[in-house]
């Protein structure tokens, strides 16, 4: 099957140095100044697998984290879930319940006990 490879959302990063591509394909991320491809998600790799199409993703600031929206033909996420990836594919999803996974999250922030959280 040939990939498709529309551009669902372009999105910048707060201070315009980066912007982010959420396509059929995954994900790629750009810098501006000088203007090169600095990284990616999916485009046939294993990765791929784990990400599908992407209907929209925003960058925080110049960080490698990012929050995924699924969407488009092929989506591994729901449209009604954000995927928050920290650049090591770690992946915490939020659903509209306000539901995430707990663990990975007292983890990656380092955060309170359970009666802070």
């Amino acid at each position: 099957m040939a990939q498709q490879r529309g551009v669902n959302s372009l999105r910048f990063n707060q201070d315009q140095s980066c912007f982010c591509c959420a396509m059929e394909s995954g994900v790629r991320i750009y810098n501006v100044e000088p203007l090169m491809e600095k990284g990616q998600l999916g485009k046939g790799g294993a990765d791929h697998e784990q990400v599908g199409s992407v209907a929209l993703v925003e960058m925080l600031h110049r960080s490698n984290l990012l929050a995924i929206v699924g969407g488009g033909g092929n989506p591994k996420f729901s449209e009604i879930s954000a995927i928050c990836v920290d650049g090591t594919f770690h992946k915490y999803v939020f659903t509209p319940d306000g539901n995430c996974n707990r663990e990975a999250f007292d983890v990656y922030l380092d955060i309170c006990d359970d009666d802070d959280f």
